[in-house]
C-alpha cells in the first residue's frame, strides 16, 4: 500500500467541480444522519460501507450515522460504462453494469469527449484516472463518479493487451504520486 511505503495516499476524486454539469442530479456532501431516507448516498472517504439507497445502507447492524457521505438524489440508470483515461486519452471502455439490457443506449461519445477535455483542461485530472459514465433514463449521458488510477479495478475480460493498457494507466499514476510526495517532503509545492 501506499502508506507502508511512507506515501499519503490522494484525496478521494469522486466528483471534481469542474465536472458537475455532467452530474445531471443533485449530489452534496453530509453525513448519514441528514440525508434523505430515499436518496442514494456513498460513502465520502473510501469503501466504509457499500453505496445504496439510505434505507437500505441503515438497515445493517451498525449505523454510520456520522460518516460522510456524497447523497444524490435517486436516479435510473440504462447502462453504466467505465472509461480508462491515461494522461488525458481514452485508452480503454468497458460496460460494467450486469443489470442493464443488452439494447441500451451508449453514452455520447461527444459528450465523453468534452468531459475528458473539462477535466485535463481543469489541471486537476490525475495522470491516471477512470470515469464511470452512463445514460439516464432521462436519456442523458451523465458522470456516475471518477475514480483516481491508484486505487481502480479492471473491468470486463481480461487480455494481454487490456492489461498493458491497464498496467500503464497505473504506472502512470503511481509515479505521479511519487514525485508529489517526494516534493512535498521537501517542503516543494
Amino acid at each position: 500500500s501506499l502508506e507502508t511505503q511512507g506515501v499519503i495516499p490522494p484525496k478521494h476524486i469522486d466528483y471534481p467541480d469542474c465536472l458537475h454539469p455532467y452530474l445531471h442530479r443533485r449530489i452534496k456532501k453530509t453525513e448519514m444522519r441528514y440525508a434523505s431516507p430515499d436518496s442514494w448516498v456513498k460513502p465520502a472517504n473510501g469503501k466504509v460501507f457499500e453505496p445504496g439507497l439510505v434505507k437500505d445502507v441503515m438497515d445493517t447492524p451498525w449505523s454510520y450515522q456520522y460518516e460522510p457521505v456524497w447523497e444524490s438524489e435517486a436516479v435510473e440508470w440504462l447502462c453504466e460504462y467505465r472509461y480508462y483515461i491515461c494522461e488525458g486519452m481514452v485508452t480503454m471502455v468497458e460496460r460494467y453494469d450486469p443489470d442493464g439490457a443488452d439494447d441500451a443506449p451508449k453514452p455520447d461519445e461527444a459528450v465523453v469527449g468534452r468531459m475528458v477535455a473539462d477535466y485535463a483542461v481543469s489541471r486537476q485530472a490525475p495522470a491516471g484516472f477512470s470515469m464511470d459514465i452512463g445514460v439516464l433514463s432521462t436519456g442523458q449521458t451523465a458522470l456516475v463518479e471518477v475514480n483516481d488510477g491508484y486505487a481502480l479495478g479492471l473491468y470486463g475480460t481480461i487480455t494481454t493487451a487490456k492489461s498493458k493498457i491497464y498496467l500503464d494507466l497505473l504506472e502512470k499514476r503511481y509515479l505521479q504520486i511519487a514525485r508529489l510526495s517526494r516534493r512535498l517532503a521537501m517542503g516543494i509545492k
